[in-house]
């Protein structure tokens, strides 16, 4: 999905997310653009809203048990809010889905571009990846996030490889930042072709990195200026 998504290497199936997270409300002044939320505006208490599509956001939200605020970070990351943006690598709409991911969903190509089908098909993606990590109720829930986030990015098997690459040195793999150390190793012969990496090579750990960092600055900042009415 494009700086919109470099390497969507979506394992076609193998997508979806449910970090439920509590609803909060950002105020900003009314003056601001129609659709993408500035970093410097300043808090104003009479206008309630992230952008154009808040609305919906909600409602998916509400029916996947993802924090709305959340959708909302992650469509400004992947198009700033533009429901016709289509990417390099083919990603389209507001949440850059792929069209052979939605195919694999029974979603046709051109409902990619009405904004609450892109919402919801990101949604079952992002609560199916979420189901597929099998993670336990005691797992860290920013960490939780961030897996979820990374597997949006680069598909479900890149991360779970650098996950069993974590623990076959012994490492941790229920740390993100550990893990993302060993995705940056998946463009390397030595470590790609071990027994435990099931993808084979990987080479867009940088972007998928930045990608994570990018989504949790933005989250974070909506849920800072945004609260509940």
């Amino acid at each position: 999905m494009a700086k919109f998504w470099i390497r969507r290497v979506v394992a076609p199936l193998l997508f979806v997310v449910a970090a439920s997270a509590i609803s909060i409300s950002l105020l900003l002044p009314k003056h601001s653009a129609p659709q993408v939320v500035e970093e410097e505006l300043l808090l104003n208490e009479n206008y309630n809203f992230i952008s154009a599509y808040d609305d919906i956001f909600k409602e998916v939200g509400a029916t996947w048990g993802i924090d709305w605020v959340l959708l909302a970070a992650i469509a400004r990351s992947e198009s700033e809010f533009k429901s016709d943006a289509i990417s390099s690598s083919g990603a389209v709409g507001l949440m850059q889905i792929m069209p052979r991911v939605a195919a694999n969903m029974g979603v046709e190509y051109e409902e990619l571009f009405d904004a609450k089908r892109n919402v919801e098909v990101a949604a079952e993606l992002l609560n199916t990846i979420d189901r597929m990590f099998r993670f336990d109720k005691t797992f860290d829930a920013k960490e939780r996030l961030c897996f979820t986030l990374a597997a949006y990015n680069a598909g479900y098997s890149r991360i779970a490889d650098a996950r069993r690459l974590a623990r076959y040195f012994e490492d941790d793999d229920s740390s993100w930042e550990v893990v993302a150390s060993y995705l940056e190793m998946l463009c390397e012969e030595e470590y790609f072709e071990l027994e435990v990496v099931k993808g084979g090579s990987f080479y867009g750990s940088d972007e998928t990195i930045s990608y994570v960092k990018k989504v949790m600055r933005i989250y974070n900042r909506y849920q800072n200026f945004y609260i509940c009415p």
